[in-house]
């Protein structure tokens, strides 16, 4: 289904947060302002959810708790919320992270690995690889 890694991440993170209370935004907001959904182009918004998304990610992952999906959910919105902070070189790291534990997660992250590669300067073969391969997941990336 388009878009379902997207989906799932921001129903853990907000679930997750919601319970914990760990965020400092608004409960379960941390996703919404990292992907601009909430207050499109504010910002310091953005980037405070951004800040917050992968200060919340980066424990859970390192405690093992997640399932595989979940663990492959959470590197895709950590590395999202790099990139939205302009650190290419993690969000890479983060979306081939979430690749590696499944290889036929949703096409977005391919997508986004493409995009994350391009803003660093990747190579262009990889770059080219990633697109192809979001295609053959979803055709709205082709």
């Amino acid at each position: 289904m388009p878009g379902s890694a997207l989906r799932t991440a921001i129903v853990l993170l907000s679930l997750v947060s919601m319970t914990t209370g760990v965020l400092a935004l608004d409960p379960g907001q941390s996703v919404l302002y990292c992907t601009g959904a909430k207050f499109g182009e504010d910002n310091a918004k953005t980037i405070e959810g951004c800040t917050n998304l992968i200060r919340e990610a980066t424990p859970l992952l390192e405690s093992g708790e997640p399932d595989p999906t979940g663990k492959a959910n959470w590197y895709f919105s950590r590395g999202f919320a790099y990139a939205r902070s302009s650190d290419y070189e993690r969000a890479v790291a983060d979306f081939s992270k979430a690749i590696e534990i499944n290889p036929d997660i949703d096409g977005i992250v391919y997508h986004y690995r493409a995009l994350a590669r391009s803003k660093a300067g990747g190579d262009a073969d990889q770059i080219k690889a990633d697109r192809t391969k979001a295609c053959s997941l979803d055709k709205k990336y082709c």
